[in-house]
């Protein structure tokens, strides 16, 4: 799938209303993360004990690493730059109790205008979270 904007969103979890990310890698067809330290384009908020917004894409799973936002529904937007082939998406989200994140979508652009949902936690199903993160596959996923 072609994408360069990327949008994550999510509604609190199931530990508390703090949407955590720890890292987002966005790998590519060449097996290239297309993500690593380009930090987030923009955020709908910052929870006060959140880490700096570049850790997101830093390249550390460090569950105590992490970009928070404020509390209820809340996004993040990364923007490679560039558009590319993308084969899978890779997330962690704060893992240190096995929480579940509600309201999860992540959705890719090419224009930033148009998105595709690739991930609904209502349609695809919720999952706790681990050190291993969830790996979201769209390589042939087809692009509206």
């Amino acid at each position: 799938m072609l994408g360069r904007y990327f949008y994550f969103e999510s509604n609190g979890s199931s530990a508390n209303t703090i949407n955590f990310y720890t890292e987002i890698q966005i790998v590519d067809t060449d097996g290239v993360n297309r993500a690593s330290g380009r930090g987030l384009a923009r955020y709908s908020s910052i929870h006060p004990n959140s880490k700096d917004p570049s850790v997101v894409t830093d390249g550390d799973t460090n569950t105590n690493n992490f970009f928070a936002n404020v509390e209820g529904r809340g996004y993040i937007v990364i923007d490679l730059g560039d558009v590319y082939d993308i084969s899978y998406i890779k997330i962690w989200r704060y893992y240190g109790d096995g929480r579940t994140f509600k309201g999860v979508y992540i959705r890719v652009s090419i224009d930033d205008v148009n998105y595709t949902t690739v991930f609904s936690s209502d349609v695809d199903g919720t999952y706790s979270e681990t050190s291993e993160g969830k790996q979201i596959d769209i390589l042939n996923m087809e692009h509206d």
